[in-house]
């Protein structure tokens, strides 16, 4: 939802890209493995969640809660 196609028709500097009609979901895909990886790789998915882990964990001791655990990431 975050991207947008500027060019869509072959031109001169892309006559070896054969038509696709999901070429451009397949490189969505791709680009988005690919930002999930370099997050993976830097430590943003582990610094992510242990902020959500902290803020779910004073949301529900705030509702009252008195023990909140977390199951270990897959």
């Amino acid at each position: 939802k975050q991207t947008k196609v500027w060019e869509r028709r072959i031109t001169g500097w892309t006559p070896w890209v054969p038509f696709s009609p999901d070429l451009e979901q397949k490189a969505r895909l791709a680009a988005l493995e690919s930002i999930k990886k370099s997050a993976l790789d830097m430590g943003l998915y582990a610094e992510a969640r242990k902020s959500a882990e902290t803020a779910i964990r004073g949301l529900l001791r705030a509702m009252g809660a008195e023990s909140v655990e977390f199951a270990p990431s897959s």
